[in-house]
């Protein structure tokens, strides 16, 4: 007898993809695949590339156990940091930037001077 291998696709562990897909291919119908075109992949890549990289920060909070939702209210501040920097005080660019990280390492270094010194858990 010929044994037929099966492939079991767990729908709780691909259904986000699954969506994402049937959601990219709806808009791609609606808009006649004007979202497929490359200009637009660079696009979304660019203007979403910040969240890949807060991503994998927290990765390694989510690997401990953790979960630090304070991360987005530090990306803002610092985003307005730089945006009042520039746009207010006109201050040069990588002088903001520069202002920008400080502060996101400070406002770092205090919650984890918190989290590791005195024992209080990570917002979540």
């Amino acid at each position: 007898m010929d044994k037929k291998k099966t492939v079991n696709i767990d729908m709780k562990q691909y259904g986000m993809v699954l969506a994402l897909i049937a959601v990219f291919l709806i808009f791609a119908a609606m808009t006649g695949g004007k979202n497929m075109s490359p200009a637009n992949i660079n696009n979304l890549i660019m203007q979403n590339s910040y969240v890949v990289i807060l991503a994998v920060g927290m990765l390694l909070c989510v690997l401990t156990g953790n979960i630090d939702l304070g991360v987005g209210s530090i990306v803002a501040l610092t985003g307005a940091v730089v945006g009042i920097m520039i746009v207010d005080q006109k201050a040069n660019m990588w002088v903001a930037i520069v202002a920008a990280l400080a502060i996101g390492l400070l406002s770092g270094m205090f919650v984890g001077f918190f989290v590791s010194k005195l024992g209080i858990p990570p917002s979540s």
